[in-house]
C-alpha cells in the first residue's frame, strides 16, 4: 500500500476546491453582463425604404446590460467560500485527529500484544508438560483429561499465533504511519 502524507494530501484536496470554487464563482459573476449584437435586413412595412434598390435597408443594434444586484451576489458568492473553506479545515482538523488517535490506539494494541505474548508462550509450554506427564496413562480420567489437555493446547497455540500474526501486521503498519 502506498505511504500517504495526510497533511499533504488534505491541502491537496483544500487547493483543488477552492481553485474549483473560485472558477464556480468566477463563471457566475461573468453572468451579470450580457452584451447582445443583433444585426439584419428590414423592409419597411408601409411605403418603401428610401435610397436602396430591393425596398430592403440593414440594421444593427447593440445592447447592453448588467445586473447591479452582480456586485452584492459577488460577495455572497465570496462569503460562502470562505464558509466553505473553513469548514473543510474543520473537517480536515477532525480527521487528523481521528488518524491520530487511531494510531495512538494501534500503537497501544502493539504494546499490549507483545506484553501478552510470553505470557500465552508459557501457558502453551504449561499445557504441553502436562499433556506429557499424562501422555502414558490410560485410565478414563487420565483419557478425560488429555482430551481437554489437547482442546486447550489447540486453542493455546491459535492464540500465540493471533497474537504473532497481530504484533507483525500492527508493526508493519505502524512502522508506515511514521
Amino acid at each position: 500500500m502506498p505511504q500517504v502524507d495526510l497533511k499533504q494530501a488534505l491541502a491537496q484536496i483544500d487547493e483543488t476546491t477552492l481553485d474549483l470554487q473560485n472558477e464556480l464563482n468566477h463563471k457566475q459573476k461573468l453572468q451579470a453582463w450580457d452584451v447582445a449584437l443583433v444585426g439584419g435586413m428590414q423592409k419597411p412595412i408601409s411605403g418603401t425604404a428610401v435610397n436602396t434598390s430591393t425596398g430592403y435597408r440593414p440594421f444593427v443594434s447593440v445592447t447592453f446590460t448588467y445586473n447591479f444586484n452582480a456586485v452584492s451576489y459577488g460577495h455572497k458568492l465570496d462569503n460562502a467560500t470562505r464558509s466553505l473553506m473553513t469548514m473543510r479545515r474543520q473537517l480536515n482538523d477532525e480527521l487528523a485527529q481521528k488518524v491520530d488517535g487511531l494510531q495512538k490506539s494501534m500503537a497501544e494494541r502493539l504494546i499490549v500484544q507483545k506484553e501478552s505474548l510470553p505470557q500465552l508462550l508459557d501457558e502453551q509450554s504449561r499445557l504441553s508438560g502436562e499433556y506429557e506427564r499424562l501422555r502414558t496413562l490410560d485410565s478414563p480420567e487420565a483419557l478425560r483429561m488429555k482430551s481437554q489437555i489437547r482442546v486447550s493446547l489447540a486453542m493455546a497455540a491459535m492464540k500465540v499465533h493471533l497474537a504473532r500474526l497481530q504484533i507483525t501486521l500492527l508493526s508493519q503498519s505502524y512502522a508506515q504511519d511514521q
